[in-house]
């Protein structure tokens, strides 16, 4: 028998404890911050019917962008702690990106700027002793990782 989707859509709440304690203990968040109509007009908006294997151009179509993002549980996933969620007793920072007013398509300078603003502040976020109860009083488990730091996330800095 194949694979038979959930009627409903899954929930940040039901999405995350499925990562593995190692993947949150090195995990950061950003999530994008959206109404379900902007999205949609966005995506509508990107759709090239010669290119819909492009990661710029693809498109869903419309019954999955409903099914798959219409339900949006992100408000009460994370409205215990406005810097972190705790998944499965680890606390993972996040920080969100607002972005209905679209700063993403045209990209250039107001992009650059909110980028900065959101990464920075998750990079201080990530930076905080408490973020990995694993590296507490001794060498983080992972090699490369500073006490704290999420792998992958750098401050970001404008060329001035």
């Amino acid at each position: 028998m194949g694979y038979i989707p959930k009627a409903t859509p899954y929930t940040a709440g039901e999405a995350f404890p499925h990562l593995s304690d190692e993947l949150l203990q090195r995990a950061a968040i950003v999530y994008v911050k959206v109404s379900f109509v902007e999205s949609w007009r966005k995506n509508r908006l990107r759709f090239n019917p010669d290119r819909p294997d492009s990661i710029l151009k693809h498109a869903l179509p419309d019954h999955k962008l409903e099914r798959l993002y219409r339900q949006d549980d992100w408000a009460e996933f994370s409205a215990t702690d406005p810097e972190f969620v705790t998944v499965k007793g680890i606390r993972v920072p996040y920080v969100v990106f607002e972005n209905e007013d679209d700063v993403t398509t045209a990209g250039g300078e107001a992009l650059g700027r909110r980028l900065e603003e959101v990464l920075g502040r998750l990079w201080t976020l990530g930076n905080r002793p408490e973020v990995s109860p694993s590296c507490r009083g001794k060498a983080c488990p992972y090699p490369t990782a500073k006490r704290g730091q999420p792998q992958g996330i750098a401050p970001t800095r404008r060329k001035r």
